[in-house]
This record gives structure tokens, C-alpha cells and sequence, in this order.
């Protein structure tokens, strides 16, 4: 299990974008799946700084048999990585990025976080 946290974006300030393709590419979802997405922007309330409090985003890898049997053998990093996306495992950036979808926060802080 892992965990950030991610800045919240001001509900008084955040604006409306288009969405990045990298974004919707990264996803698999169609183009104009998601119409808008939002970004900071900076007012008075949140100090010109376009957030306001703060959310977490979490990565949970959740053992099957698939990966009982792929770690036992000591496997490298990558093949454990492979097959944790392919049994569903979300990352921490695919969870950011559910909530830039969302509205929560902006895509500048999900790379922020998870770089």
C-alpha cells in the first residue's frame, strides 16, 4: 500500500480546461469521453495559490494466486509492476488522474506528487 497526498484544488477559483491527450491516452478512454477537466488558478481564499486543502491518493496491491506465484521465484521489479496493472492494481497516478476526472485537483499536481 501507498500513499500521497495531493493538494486540493480552491472550489472558488478552479477553471475549467480541455483535457491533456497524454491524459486520456494514459486512461484508455475515448476522445471526448471527458469534455473538461479543471486547473488552479489562485484568489484571495486560497492565497493565489489555486488549492485549498488536501486528498490522498492511494495505490493498493492486492495478492492472487497469480502473484503469490510470480514472487516466489524472486522476479525483477518490472515483471511485479506488469503484473500488478494486469490484475488491476491501480497506481498511485492513475488515481490522481480518476481525480482530476473528478474535479478534486489538477493534473499539474498529480505529476507533482507522483514524479
Amino acid at each position: 500500500f501507498r500513499s500521497r497526498l495531493a493538494r486540493r484544488l480552491c472550489p472558488n477559483c478552479k477553471e475549467r480546461c480541455s483535457p491533456p491527450d497524454g491524459m486520456i491516452k494514459k486512461l484508455n478512454l475515448k476522445p471526448g469521453a471527458v469534455p473538461f477537466i479543471y486547473r488552479e488558478r489562485g484568489c484571495e481564499k486560497c492565497g493565489g495559490t489555486g488549492y485549498r486543502g488536501r486528498m490522498g491518493i492511494h495505490e493498493l496491491l492486492v495478492m492472487n494466486n497469480d502473484m503469490r506465484s510470480l514472487v516466489r521465484p524472486s522476479p525483477s521489479i518490472t515483471e511485479l509492476r506488469k503484473m500488478a496493472l494486469k490484475s488491476g492494481t491501480l497506481t498511485l497516478q492513475i488515481d490522481g488522474l480518476f481525480k482530476v476526472i473528478q474535479g478534486d485537483t489538477s493534473v499539474n499536481e498529480i505529476l507533482r506528487v507522483t514524479t
